[in-house]
């Protein structure tokens, strides 16, 4: 192998720490310049999202042409590795969360046969998206999937072979925080995720409901909704509402404030890859408790260092935060746990895990000719 090689990363993402994905992509470059690799990224900044959404990979691969560099290697989000596979470059497929597992795992918002008239017209391409994303995770070479349900997924319905999966990790920035240290007031259970029916927002309110009418009163802080406070609010029965606290945006830089108001952090989420906030909890010496599905399996080991709960069963979601906050010790042991399994996880050590696979890969295809 030559003393440099160059990277070609698709995502309709910016570069940066303020989504989860971009967070992720940042740390990954860096990891890869550290090794010696070229690093070209292709995104929204670079290809602007196209009037058809379903269209950006096509864009990106005319943007790539455009700029006529040869790459030793693809580095490619799910739904648009198939369009960019057939260039004769090999191709790696990463996902955050298989798409199709998502479709299948979460409750509707919303009733499809009421689409609105645009979306029907552009049903054909967004099927077309599908039959692509199909279609890469079937054929290219080595996937990268966040978790190890996605892996058993990717072998049942796509045939894939266990070696040909690489199921990555995300990180933590290292936090101050140690359990002991918390805010003083009365009880503060964080939310910290879109306010959306995939994370949970029903089955959150549902057991607050259920924790009031049982004499269990808390603070709830909700971080990083999207969703205005009044919209937030609308979910929640008036009787709570002076308990509720709704901060829509926050900065990355606010995160150990944040955490260091939370007696426990929740994360009752139908469908998640592997959860940044719920590692950077963890991180913070917060006792968590979340949703027995995808990543949150991969971390939380029940009663070791957390709760996992049923998805969907605000009953079993109320009684384990009544545990917690009515045992001190519990709580401080969980969260002091956590806080040590978080050790292995800072981002240059999982970044240089998947550098690693990387380059076995493109030793591996560069050995066979």
């Amino acid at each position: 192998m030559s003393d440099f090689k160059s990277v070609a990363h698709f995502a309709p993402i910016s570069i940066n720490g303020l989504s989860g994905m971009g967070r992720v992509a940042l740390h990954w470059r860096e990891a890869l310049i550290r090794r010696g690799f070229i690093f070209r990224h292709y995104g929204t900044d670079e290809v602007p999202l196209p009037t058809l959404k379903p269209l950006w990979a096509v864009a990106a691969k005319r943007a790539w042409r455009k700029v006529g560099e040869r790459e030793d290697l693809f580095l490619v989000h799910e739904p648009s590795a198939e369009t960019l596979r057939h260039n004769g470059i090999q191709t790696v497929l990463f996902s955050h969360g298989l798409e199709a597992r998502s479709q299948q795992m979460v409750p509707p918002e919303s009733d499809l046969s009421k689409l609105r008239f645009r979306d029907k017209m552009t049903r054909p391409f967004w099927l077309w998206r599908v039959r692509q994303r199909e279609l890469g995770l079937k054929y290219c070479p080595l996937l990268l999937l966040i978790n190890e349900e996605d892996r058993a997924y990717a072998i049942t319905h796509y045939g894939r072979r266990p070696d040909d999966i690489f199921v990555f990790r995300n990180g933590v920035d290292p936090s101050p925080l140690q359990a002991q240290q918390m805010t003083a007031g009365p009880p503060t259970v964080l939310f910290y995720g879109s306010w959306l029916e995939r994370k949970g927002k029903s089955v959150l309110v549902e057991a607050a409901i259920s924790l009031v009418k049982a004499g269990v009163h808390l603070q709830w802080l909700l971080v990083g909704t999207g969703a205005s406070e009044a919209a937030v609010l609308n979910d929640w029965p008036a009787i709570l509402h002076a308990a509720v606290e709704v901060l829509p945006h926050v900065k990355a830089e606010a995160d150990d404030s944040i955490y260091e108001r939370a007696t426990i952090f929740v994360l009752p989420s139908y469908y998640e890859g592997q959860p940044l906030t719920l590692l950077q909890a963890m991180e913070s010496g917060r006792c968590v408790i979340a949703s027995r599905c995808c990543g949150q399996k991969d971390i939380v080991q029940h009663g070791h260092n957390g709760f996992l709960f049923t998805p969907g069963d605000a009953d079993e979601l109320a009684r384990l935060i009544a545990l917690v906050v009515g045992d001190q010790d519990l709580r401080l042991k969980l969260g002091t746990q956590a806080k040590v399994d978080m050790a292995s996880r800072r981002w240059p050590i999982v970044a240089d895990e998947v550098v690693d696979r990387l380059q076995q890969f493109m030793h591996q295809r560069a050995s066979f000719g």
